[in-house]
């Protein structure tokens, strides 16, 4: 039973999924996109331990360079 609905559920995914292509597109000319500074990524580890969860996000927030913001200097979380 369970292979039948597998299969069926394959099926209907491969049946599902056609190919779409874009024919015609318009684009605004006389707009300006600007970079909103507070339109950054949160980074938020999910760990037992605070000291930890701030040095992994830490970290991540440093590769990622300095374009996201530790949850920890956003989100006030009481334990």
């Amino acid at each position: 039973m369970k292979q039948l609905i597998f299969t069926m559920f394959i099926a209907a995914t491969l049946i599902g999924c056609s190919s779409t292509k874009i024919e015609k597109s318009w684009q605004d000319t006389s707009a300006k996109l600007k970079r909103d500074p507070a339109n950054k990524p949160l980074v938020i580890a999910l760990v037992k331990d605070e000291t930890s969860r701030r040095v992994i996000e830490d970290e991540l927030v440093k590769r990622m360079n300095a374009n996201a913001v530790a949850s920890y200097t956003f989100l006030n979380v009481e334990t």
